[in-house]
């Protein structure tokens, strides 16, 4: 006797001997095909997109020391997983129940440090008994820490900062036409007005002959130290880790918590 096919879905609402509504599926365990409603099957997944659609919405209209512990749709939910690691960030970042202001951590200053006196990223891994690719991404961090797009651009933050300081071998060396010769374009480098030059570019090889110096942050220190860029060079950035939040329209004039601190 033939085996009997089940005639409707298991919600009762579609039939399943249309072949427009079923769509066939494996079982690895029973080692058989299956047969799945297909107007079920894309109603339950309309019903989930929605739902994490909503839930995305209402997390980003939290402050973002909120969002932090929101770890989206991975497996990662040990305690050394990605929810593991943002549960310990809101706790490193948040003081008595608001968020303290992102800094560079002195491990990051240390590489900026190095950057400033001429070190490159080998070197200074090598310095600091670290990755190369642990420096370049501290020195990442730097840069979004101070709102910059450039390793000089952030020496020249650090400076203004007092976080870091000048390299003073050789700026009394440095030569006043040398100087003036590439002071409008270190002064571009540090407000953020040009990109950096390329490693094997004839403008840097120029730079660092004249200024006697041995990279572009190198360079942006030797400056520094000698007088020939000053803090009034160095424009005031915004943090990038911090999102701009707009005063409530209307009659709410009171400032939110999250204004207070963005």
């Amino acid at each position: 006797m033939p085996r009997q096919t089940q005639a409707l879905c298991g919600k009762g609402l579609h039939r399943l001997d249309d072949p427009g509504n079923v769509y066939l599926t494996y079982d690895r365990d029973r080692g058989a095909w299956r047969r799945k409603c297909r107007p079920c099957a894309l109603a339950r997944k309309r019903r989930t997109t929605a739902e994490r659609a909503q839930e995305r919405s209402r997390r980003r209209a939290l402050p973002w020391w909120l969002q932090l512990e929101w770890t989206g749709p991975h497996r990662a939910s040990g305690p050394s997983g990605r929810a593991g690691r943002r549960a310990r960030t809101v706790q490193a970042y948040t003081l008595r129940g608001q968020p303290m202001s992102y800094r560079p951590t002195p491990q990051q200053l240390s590489y900026l440090q190095a950057a400033a006196d001429g070190l490159t990223a080998e070197e200074t891994a090598e310095r600091h008994w670290v990755k190369v690719n642990a420096v370049r991404v501290g020195l990442g961090e730097v840069r979004v820490k101070y709102g910059v797009t450039s390793t000089g651009a952030a020496v020249a933050q650090g400076l203004k900062r007092g976080a870091i300081r000048p390299d003073r071998s050789g700026g009394a060396q440095v030569r006043r036409g040398a100087a003036a010769r590439h002071l409008r374009a270190m002064r571009a480098l540090v407000a953020v007005q040009r990109i950096p030059y390329r490693g094997c570019s004839r403008a840097l090889m120029v730079l660092c002959d004249d200024l006697l110096c041995w990279t572009e942050p190198h360079a942006v220190s030797v400056l520094w130290a000698a007088g020939y860029l000053t803090a009034r060079d160095v424009p005031q950035t915004r943090n990038q880790y911090r999102r701009r939040v707009r005063r409530p329209a209307g009659d709410a004039m009171q400032c939110t918590a999250t204004e207070a601190y963005t």
